[in-house]
């Protein structure tokens, strides 16, 4: 992406994903302001792992939670999305598949090649959308969710000039409803929202102003970021 653009945007996901977020935006052009609305916390897991355990990823967030507490890579991994999938990668995991979308792709992708020795794991946090390890046993798969970190919100607004921002770049449900608590009224920020769970978390935020990416990418928010001209 070569387009110039001089409008700044606020990073509003957790740390450390929300520093390669601004990268990218500022690859774009955009100026960035990393402030974000939710902290991360991980939480111990005494459970043992059971064998023949396939692994399905739904953010970042859980990758690096899971991997804090397990050394072992020899896993099967299914992610939400290729940014997940190219972490997991990274981590260290060598059979990662991604559903490239939504939580709601991830047992059609399962579907395709079922394990019914398996037991699918969703590592996740307290707050997530849709029904993973519902849809997985819906299959007539084993399937179970435990939770591997606690997202909390922020109790007050990032210390940030908002007359300097012009979009706010919002990446789940629980930062939406973050920033509508938050945030003054009458704001002149435009919201932009990964995914429609996390347009419509914005209640009063959610007007003609408010922008949703076409796909639930990084790429997509930058595309609709410069679409704004």
């Amino acid at each position: 992406m070569s387009k110039i653009c001089q409008k700044t945007v606020w990073i509003t996901r957790t740390l450390p994903s929300a520093t390669d977020s601004a990268a990218a935006f500022e690859a774009a052009g955009f100026k960035s302001v990393v402030a974000p609305l939710l902290t991360v916390e991980t939480i111990k897991v005494k459970a043992q792992l059971p064998d023949k355990t396939i692994l399905i990823f739904t953010s970042q967030n859980g990758v690096r939670a899971f991997c804090e507490q397990h050394e072992c890579r020899d896993f099967d991994v299914v992610t939400v999305g290729d940014a997940t999938a190219q972490l997991a990668r990274k981590m260290g995991f060598l059979r990662v598949t991604s559903a490239a979308g939504t939580s709601d792709d991830i047992a059609p992708l399962i579907a395709q090649t079922p394990n019914s020795d398996a037991i699918y794991l969703h590592i996740s946090g307290q707050h997530v959308r849709g029904s993973v390890s519902k849809d997985v046993a819906a299959l007539g798969l084993r399937s179970e969710r435990r939770i591997y970190y606690r997202s909390q919100p922020v109790s007050d607004l990032p210390d940030i000039n908002l007359t300097d921002i012009d979009i706010a770049v919002l990446f789940s449900p629980l930062a939406a409803k973050t920033y509508a608590q938050l945030m003054p009224r009458g704001s002149d920020i435009k919201c932009l929202s990964i995914s429609p769970a996390t347009h419509d978390a914005l209640g009063a935020f959610n007007d003609d102003t408010a922008l949703v990416a076409q796909a639930p990418t990084l790429e997509s928010l930058i595309a609709a970021a410069l679409a704004t001209g």
